[in-house]
This record gives structure tokens, C-alpha cells and sequence, in this order.
């Protein structure tokens, strides 16, 4: 008997039964219908569909006969009277943070930097998603993203980005559009700022990868916002670093001009339009008409639901709306475009976008068979009907009643679904009146036997943040055996700005009970429309779903006058008042002798749960394939076994986890020594180091058994082979020779915190012996941590230095014998709260953004805003220092970067400012040497100068930081850049 979980807070209720329906991939499906084909020539024709192994096969109109050579013998036949469209593709989301409602901005933003300073943003946002998805807490990834992936299937798509590369994830449900699809993997992602120079080492790489056509998308973040600095500016950076090109595809562009968009256009980017989430953060969005207008290929996407919605049918309306509002606004210049060209950026050009124009995103033969079927509106007497684009607009998720992805039926209307399924299905019922099924199960892949009603019992369960819980699940506090009060001291301190529960955000916005209000109200929007009343009337009427499922009214009254309690709630799933409601009839009244005695004590909603519960009871299943007599002699299996029983290790297995976990094993010998192909390396190693992707630190995640590794994504049967093959004859780096007994001495003179003091003042040598210690590792530069560094690689090549005799190697020696090297996360820790780590360290040195080097200062500093007082919260581990808000993967990557050299660093102004703030940096200097703007030039030294405009008075406000010089108006990021190139190279006179 299956169990199902009760989900009356969101969908009312819903059922699952694990029964083979009709439906296979090689008989296939046929379709009928009116097929709007988004072909080249706007093909729309009453006809048939014919889908066979994932494939759209043929299509024929009324009265035609199917082609020679094609059997559609065997097929499932769905009528489905409605408009067949191709599935939607969602070309930008976040699906990590989409179980979460649509968020009240607390003001008006200009740029994507900003809004997640707010407290709120911490409580409601981005603490709920850590806590859910992190491996070291709840560790949800996976239902995290099938939920999310399912909120956008049940609005038609069949393609969704920004979902992670995981197992029980890519391989279920809808397409993850950046992860291997079609037996290609060319579609490629940067949600993180351009100007991060770790990544932008990367790009020679990435260009080489392009120039051998192995790019056909690269999908990034730009120009967010609405403001010049940074937002428009970030289109400089692009091109400055030579990533503008036809694979390039902008996400938002919110900032970009007419001629930024024009220029875009002649290269052949492309644009990813969000409008909902610019409107609600920003209060404007991106110029779409200038885009179409220059030839650019444009499409809709969602973002994500803090500040999106849930799917594209409800994009859709928005965009058509903002299109018709704008157009009438004459100020803006506005040129609106038709409805075909706005479904043509949910369907056919997305899949331009990605290359894929012959794999999907069209009704066409040869193509990929991923599809949605919408109902056709009424036409009411008199009126004229909708074209098929205007229904699709309009539509809504009661209209959807079928989605395929590679032929196969995945949701829809229960007829729809029953006929293809069978009962292999789940019911779910809105309180909105309407009923739908969906199948999400997928036994053969990880976590693939969840159902619905799982996953959401699983969300809903861990969404309260209730303590107990979450010490029961956390990988922390279960490995510590933390008391609860212990767990409650580490809880304040990690999540400092406070977790409240939260309910699941809803599948439908039908059924959400705060979306339309929160969306309406926005003052940053000031939408000039009302989405509820012009898309939703329907709403309001209260829940009167019902659905004929076949089953006889004798068999679901026998079983109801039959049922007890438990069985109601824990096995159906039904709530408790309902369940309740039907034990107390029987006890007072007797049995239900009726149907309609039933739905008047129990609902529509409820009944159909029921009713759909009794008929998988009376349709089991056969079993596909019985168990055939067992081999008296089956041959052994040669290859080690990928997943055995918990706590029952082979020492393959300890050998296989050793070499994963060991700090040598990096993706160089994962890719060249055990033959593992790049995605499946690169897929353990960002594993194992955790979401900072540095090993060494506290977010590492080790391996712990053959299973864990088996589920990373990319690793399969082949890959696990070859690990277990390499691992057999690995060993850890020196084991075979033995350490090198001056190896500590090496790793002593080669690290950063090695400098003149410790040299000098805690090993005890002589200046000379320390000087030329240092020169000759620093190189002719003599900075250390630079290309031309010469470290020590032998004890002769420390001996042989000039002044070191033996009685400086011999003390050495004994100093190094209590040494003790830091560690990367000993290092960082010292350096961010290390009080001459100022606010200009932060941000002008290491480039952090200006947001997070104050957040990070702030939290070490405490209220006080004063290093070494009383109220210092000083950090005591990288997660903590992960927490804080913009400090994320790309600001963590920085400052391990720069740590290690923080002690031997000169501290004091940086170059730009001791440059500006010179007597003989004038205002002509700045225009004609520089070659910065008169605007600039003429800020700059206002407010160098002070009130009275003369430079060495009391009233001088020269400049400490970068960020102070950024902060002038009219110095943008291009101003900035030339300033500090200058500076670089300037000699005081």
C-alpha cells in the first residue's frame, strides 16, 4: 500500500500509486489537435502528432493519411482538442532559492549589488536556502530543484536553466538547459560578476574552447540594474575583456542604452528578459523593443520567485502587459510588438538562443517531442476567437492539460494523464476548482522514487527551521552530538539576523494566498495593470474540483465505510479534519450509502485523492520482470562492488575514499591520471571542496562512502571502475621515498608569512643572512607572491645563499622543529580580523565590492564600528565569514588568495590615493596626462581640495581609499581603471 503525505497547505491534496500506465516511448503517442508549429512560416494546422522514441515522428492535417513507412500501431491516442505548443524554455532561474514566496522589497534599487543588504533579505531569502541546500545542514539540493523544475512543468516548460549538475536532478523531470542535453554539452554559464579575476584568468581557455566550436551559449548575468555605475558600465568590462560575441546571451541588460544593444546586435548576442523581478527590484526594465529593433533574438524568462513568478505562463502576462503600457506612454518611445512575437521568446527563439533550432522549440518532424497542450478559450456568441498566441498569453495553469519532454507524458489533465499512465500518477487538486495529474517518479535514478507528496512533505518539514529537526538532520551537529543548547549557541551565532518558518511557496499562483497581494502593492513596479483581475477572475470561488476516474461508486464507498483514521491520514494522505469528518459520520450516521452522501461530508478535492487512491488499489501492477530462478553458479563480479551496505567498507573502498580525500588529489590527476573524463572530475572535486571550492576549509565534504561518490553527477559505472582501478596502486605524494627531512625548512622559507620580522626577531639571524634569504625568494622584484619569485626547492639552495653558514641553517632547523605551518583557514581568519585590515584593504586591494568589505568590516568591528572594543564579534570560522551578506564564492576565492601575504604586505594608503591627494596632480594633469573627463578631473580635485579650493588647508579632504575615489561623481569604472593604471606607474617628483 502506498503512503502519501497530506498537501493541504498548498495544492489541497495529493495522491500517487505506483502502476504501470499504456504509455510506452517506442509505440509512442499521438496527438490530436491544433498544432502550432512556431515553425519559420507560422504553420498552424488541425491535425495529428505521431511521437515515437522521444521523436515527433510525422504530422498530418485532418483527413490525411500517415506517410509511408511510419507505424502508429500501438500508440496512445489523446484528443486533445486543445493547441499543442512547443514546451516552454525558461533560459534563466535560480532554482535554488524557488521554494520560497515572492519576497516584499523593502525600497527601490538601481542595481543587483544592493538589495541583499537588508535584514530581511537574510531572514527570508538567503538563510532559508543555505539552511535547505547546503550539504553541511539539511542538504535538500535535489528536492529543492525537482520542486522547482515541477513549478515550471505544471506552467508548461520543458527546459529550465540554473539548476545544479547533480544526480536525481538532471536526469528526471525537464531539461536542465547548461547540462548535457541531445548528447551535447555546449551551453555554458556565469551568474557571478564579470570582474572577478579568478574567472578572468579562465577566459583564454574558455575562448579556445569557442574558436573549436565547442560553445553554442553562454548565458551571463549583465548589467543588472538601472543605474550607469556599475550596472551600464558592466557592457565596458564585457568587451574589455573580450567575451561580446554571437554565443554571448546577456541575462536582464536592464542598463543597457540603444547603441549598447545595437552593438550587441551586430556581434549576434542575445538577451534573457525577466520583467517581473527588474520591475519589482529596480521599478523599470530592459528596452526589448530597441533589442528586436536591432535584429537581436530575445527571450523570457522567469529569474526566480523571491521576485519573480512561478512560471512563464504568468511572465507572459506581464511582459504583454508592460508592452501595452508602455506603448501607450509617449515619453517612452515605446515600439510594441505582436503577440506571436512574444510566445516566439518562450519557444522558437529560445531554442535559437541555445543552437538548438533542429533538436526543439518547434512542432516539426525530426525534432524532439517536448511539448505542452493548452485548452482552447470559449468563445462567447458574438465574439471573435483568440489566435492561438493571444490563448497562450492568456492562458492560465488550469489550461495546461498535457506536457511531454522527450515524448513522454509528464503532467496534465487526469483524462490525459490516465490514458497515458495509467495510474501511475499523482493527483493533484487546487483549491482554485481544477485538477491536474503528474508523474514525477523515476525509479532507475537517485532519489527517483520520491513522489510529490514526498518532496513536499520533506520542504514543508524542514521550512518550520525547527531546532529539534534541523540538530536531528545537520551534518554539524549530528558529527559533534551537539546538546540542544549547544546547538542553539551555534545557531544565534551562524544566523545572526534570524530564521522565522516559512511555508512552501506554492506550485500554483492559484492557490497562493499572498502573491497577487504582494505583487500588486509594489510601489517599486507601480504596475499599471491588475494581473488578478484581468487573468484570474475564476478565483474566489472556492474549491469545487471533481474528475470522473472510472472507478465504480460501490468499490470507493466499500472502502470508505471500511477505512479507520490512520488509514485516511497516513496512508491516503487526507487531512485530519477531513479524516475526521468521515470517521465521525460513520460513527453517527452509518455509512455512506451514496456518492453524492460522500462529496457532501467530504469535498471535491478530497474525493478525488480518495477515489484515486482506491482505483491504484484495485489496478496493481503486474510485475514486469518476475524474478527467474536463481543461478547456482552466477560468475563473480570482477569489479568492486560501488555500493555497498553502510559501515561495510572493502579495503578497495578505504583505498578508493583516501585518495578522493587526500589534498593532492586535484582535477589534474582525477582528468590525466584516472582517465576520468573533465565533467566527472570536475564534478568530484567541486564535491569534495565544498561550496567555497577551496580545499582545506570548514565546508569541505568528504567522502564517506562508495555510494556518495557514485551520486556525484557524471560519475557512473565507467568512471567508478576507473577510480577504483587508479586507487588500487595510488599512493599519497613521498610516501614511497620517505619525507623529505627538510621539507618542513622549505615550506618554512616559501610561505608568505615568512618575512623580514619573523626572520630576524623570532628565528634569530642576522640581518644579512635574513636579506638575502628573502631576495633570493622574493625575485628582482622583491615582492613575494609575484611571477618572478625563485622559492626554495632543495636544503643545498639554501645553503648555497650568501651569509646563511651553518650556524644560520642550524637555527633554522631548530625553529622549525616548533613551527607550525597555518592553515589556509588559520590564515584567512587572521587576516579579516586582524584590526589594520581596514575597510581600503577590502575594498581596494582585494577588489572585494564595496558592500561586502563594509558587511565584513561591520560584523568584525561590531556596533561600535571600533576595532578592539568590547563589542567585537570576531570571526571563528570561514563559514561564519560566509555568512556574511556579499560575501560569497567569489569574494571567499580573494581572500584566501590574499591572506597568506597579509603579514609581509606594506600597510598604508593605496597608490591612486597617495597619487591624488600629491601637490602636482592638478586638474589639467588629470585631463591631458590621464585622459579622464573635465567632469572627473574637476571632482576629483573639489574634493581633494575642500571647501575653499585650495590644496594644504585645514579644510583638505584627501583621499584613503579607492572606494573613496570611486564614490566622486562621474568616476565610473572606465574613469577608475585609468586612474589606477596611472597610478601604478607614477613617481612622486
Amino acid at each position: 500500500m502506498v503512503r502519501i503525505a497530506a498537501m493541504t497547505h498548498i495544492v489541497g491534496i495529493v495522491v500517487a500509486a505506483a502502476i504501470a500506465g499504456p504509455w510506452n516511448a517506442t509505440d509512442g503517442l499521438i496527438l490530436t489537435g491544433t498544432i502550432v508549429t512556431m515553425d519559420d512560416t507560422s504553420t498552424v494546422v488541425d491535425g495529428q502528432l505521431l511521437i515515437q522514441g522521444g521523436l515527433i515522428v510525422a504530422m498530418i492535417g485532418e483527413g490525411e493519411s500517415w506517410p509511408e513507412g511510419v507505424d502508429p500501431t500501438g500508440a496512445v491516442v489523446v484528443e486533445t482538442n486543445g493547441y499543442i505548443f512547443p514546451g516552454m524554455l525558461n533560459l534563466h532561474n535560480h532554482t535554488a532559492y524557488n521554494t520560497l514566496p515572492l519576497w516584499e522589497a523593502p525600497k527601490l534599487y538601481t542595481n543587483r549589488y544592493q538589495w541583499t543588504t537588508p535584514k530581511a533579505y537574510s531572514t527570508l531569502v538567503n538563510y532559508p536556502k543555505k539552511l535547505l541546500t547546503d550539504s553541511n545542514y539539511y542538504n535538500m539540493t535535489i528536492e529543492v530543484a525537482k520542486y522547482a523544475e515541477i513549478k515550471g512543468l505544471v506552467g508548461g516548460e520543458t527546459g529550465i536553466q540554473g539548476t545544479p549538475a547533480r544526480k536525481g536532478i538532471i536526469d528526471i523531470l525537464i531539461r536542465n538547459i547548461e547540462s548535457k542535453n541531445f548528447d551535447q554539452d555546449k551551453v555554458f554559464q556565469r551568474g557571478l560578476t564579470i570582474e572577478d579575476p579568478r574567472w578572468i584568468k579562465t577566459i583564454p581557455t574558455f575562448l579556445e574552447k569557442a574558436a573549436a566550436g565547442k560553445v553554442e551559449a553562454w548565458i551571463v548575468h549583465l548589467a543588472e540594474g538601472v543605474d550607469e555605475d556599475p550596472s551600464e558600465q558592466e557592457f565596458d568590462v564585457l568587451k574589455d575583456i573580450d567575451m561580446l560575441h554571437d554565443w554571448t546571451v546577456m541575462i536582464h541588460a536592464t542598463a543597457l542604452t540603444q547603441l549598447d544593444l545595437a552593438e550587441s546586435a551586430d556581434v549576434g548576442a542575445k538577451v534573457i528578459w525577466s520583467p517581473t523581478s527588474n520591475m519589482l527590484l529596480y521599478g523599470g526594465t530592459t528596452r526589448v523593443d530597441h533589442a528586436l529593433a536591432a535584429g537581436m533574438l530575445v527571450s523570457l524568462a522567469t529569474d526566480w520567485s523571491p521576485s519573480g513568478p512561478k512560471n512563464l505562463l504568468d511572465e507572459l502576462k506581464v511582459a504583454w502587459e508592460l508592452n501595452l503600457e508602455f506603448s501607450a506612454d509617449d515619453a517612452m518611445g515605446w515600439t510594441p510588438f505582436d503577440e506571436e512575437t512574444l510566445v516566439r521568446m518562450v519557444t522558437s527563439n529560445a531554442a535559437d538562443i541555445l543552437h538548438w533550432t533542429t533538436l526543439t522549440g518547434r512542432v516539426v518532424p525530426g525534432l524532439h517531442a517536448d511539448l505542452m497542450v493548452i485548452d482552447k478559450p470559449e468563445v462567447a456568441e458574438g465574439e471573435e476567437a483568440l489566435t492561438p498566441y493571444q490563448a497562450l498569453i492568456n492562458a492560465t495553469v488550469r489550461d495546461v492539460t498535457l506536457v511531454t519532454v522527450e515524448g513522454e507524458p509528464l503532467y496534465g489533465s487526469v483524462p490525459n494523464m490516465q490514458a497515458t499512465k495509467g495510474a501511475d500518477l499523482e493527483i493533484l487538486c487546487s483549491t482554485a476548482g481544477f485538477v491536474k495529474a503528474i508523474d514525477v517518479t523515476k525509479p532507475e535514478v537517485k532519489n527517483g522514487e520520491q513522489t510529490y507528496a514526498t518532496i513536499v512533505q520533506l520542504l514543508s518539514t524542514a521550512m518550520k527551521f525547527d531546532h529539534e529537526h534541523m540538530r536531528s538532520k545537520f551534518k554539524q551537529s549530528v558529527a559533534e552530538e551537539w546538546t540542544a543548547e549547544e546547538f542553539d549557541q551555534w545557531f544565534a551565532a551562524k544566523f545572526k539576523k534570524g530564521v522565522v518558518p516559512i511555508d512552501l511557496d506554492p506550485l500554483y499562483v492559484t492557490d497562493d494566498p499572498v502573491f497577487f497581494q504582494r505583487f500588486q502593492t509594489s510601489t517599486n513596479a507601480a504596475w499599471g495593470f491588475d494581473l488578478q483581475a484581468k487573468y484570474y477572475g475564476f478565483l474566489g470561488s472556492g474549491p469545487t474540483a471533481g474528475v470522473d476516474l472510472g472507478l465504480e461508486d460501490a468499490d470507493l464507498l466499500k472502502f470508505v465505510n471500511e477505512a479507520t483514521l490512520e488509514t485516511l491520514t497516513d496512508d491516503i494522505g487526507l487531512s485530519a479534519e477531513d479524516a475526521q469528518a468521515l470517521v465521525d459520520h460513520l460513527t453517527t450516521v452509518g455509512p455512506f450509502a451514496t456518492k453524492d452522501e460522500l462529496t457532501a461530508v467530504l469535498g471535491g478535492c478530497a474525493q478525488v485523492v480518495l477515489e484515486a487512491y482506491v482505483y491504484a488499489l484495485l489496478n496493481p501492477a503486474p510485475d514486469p520482470d518476475p524474478d527467474p530462478d536463481p543461478d547456482p553458479d552466477p560468475d563473480p563480479d570482477p569489479d568492486p562492488d560501488p555500493d555497498p551496505e553502510p559501515g561495510d567498507l572493502t579495503e578497495n573502498d578505504i583505498k578508493l575514499l583516501a585518495m578522493l580525500n587526500h589534498s593532492s588529489t586535484d582535477l589534474e590527476v582525477l582528468d590525466d591520471d584516472a582517465k576520468l573524463n573533465k565533467s566527472a572530475a570536475s564534478a568530484l572535486i567541486a564535491w569534495r571542496n565544498g561550496p567555497d571550492a577551496l580545499f582545506g576549509t570548514e565546508d569541505d565534504n568528504l567522502f564517506d562512502s562508495p555510494a556518495e561518490v557514485d551520486a556525484v553527477s557524471y560519475v557512473g559505472p565507467s568512471a567508478l571502475k576507473a577510480l577504483y582501478t587508479f586507487a588500487q596502486t595510488w599512493a599519497p605524494p613521498g610516501e614511497d621515498t620517505g619525507p623529505d627531512p627538510y621539507e618542513k625548512l622549505l615550506a618554512f622559507l616559501n610561505h608568505p608569512s615568512t618575512d623580514f620580522k619573523t626572520l630576524d626577531i623570532d628565528v634569530g639571524l642576522n640581518k644579512n643572512a635574513v636579506n638575502s634569504l628573502l631576495s633570493h625568494r622574493n625575485g628582482p622584484d622583491g615582492i613575494f607572491g609575484n611571477t618572478d619569485d625563485d622559492k626554495f626547492d632543495s636544503f643545498e639552495e639554501v645553503d648555497e645563499q650568501t651569509y646563511v653558514g651553518p650556524t644560520a641553517l642550524a637555527t633554522l632547523v631548530a625553529y622549525v622543529e616548533t613551527w607550525e605551518q597555518p592553515t589556509a583557514s588559520d590564515e584567512v581568519l587572521a587576516f579579516v580580523n586582524d584590526p589594520m585590515a581596514t575597510l581600503t584593504v577590502f575594498d581596494d586591494d582585494l577588489k572585494l565590492t564595496s558592500l561586502a568589505a563594509a558587511n565584513l568590516i561591520s560584523h568584525r568591528d561590531g556596533s561600535d564600528g571600533e576595532p578592539g572594543t568590547e563589542d567585537d564579534d570576531l570571526f571563528d570560522s570561514v563559514e561564519e565569514l560566509d555568512s556574511v551578506p556579499y560575501i560569497g564564492q567569489s569574494a571567499l576565492g580573494k581572500i584566501f588568495d590574499f591572506a597568506p601575504f597579509w603579514a609581509s604586505l606594506p600597510k598604508g594608503p593605496p597608490k591612486i590615493a597617495v597619487y591624488l591627494n600629491h601637490e602636482t596632480t592638478t586638474l589639467e594633469q588629470l585631463k591631458l596626462t590621464v585622459g579622464i573627463s573635465s567632469k572627473s578631473a574637476a571632482n576629483i580635485i573639489a574634493h581633494r581640495d575642500g571647501p575653499d579650493a585650495v590644496l594644504g588647508t585645514a579644510d583638505d579632504n584627501p583621499f584613503d581609499s579607492e572606494t573613496e575615489v570611486d564614490e566622486v561623481p562621474y568616476v565610473g569604472t572606465v574613469t577608475l581603471n585609468k586612474l589606477l593604471t596611472f597610478a601604478e606607474g607614477w613617481v612622486a617628483p
